[in-house]
């Protein structure tokens, strides 16, 4: 898996994405290497990456889905892209 964690970081970095959300824990898990990544936005960038991680939409978990999470990125999107028509 850290193979796979590096080839993420590495296409990641070139794309020179704003955002990533991860949905669920399991990939930002490989993804970050830490065993259970808290929900929202990450301490960890990769550049100029900022790093989601989103409660899982799984029907399983539904009961315990907090949006707050989900309202959180779209804030943060909202402000990205007001800061890029500037």
């Amino acid at each position: 898996e850290p193979l796979l964690a590096d080839l993420a970081r590495h296409s990641v970095d070139a794309e020179s994405f704003r955002v990533v959300a991860f949905n669920g824990e399991r990939a930002p898990s490989v993804f970050l290497e830490i065993l259970r990544p808290s929900c929202g936005l990450q301490a960890e960038w990769i550049s100029q990456t900022a790093i989601f991680v989103l409660p899982s939409t799984s029907t399983a978990t539904q009961r315990y889905c907090d949006i707050r999470y989900r309202h959180e990125l779209a804030v943060y999107l909202e402000r990205s892209v007001r800061t890029l028509k500037r």
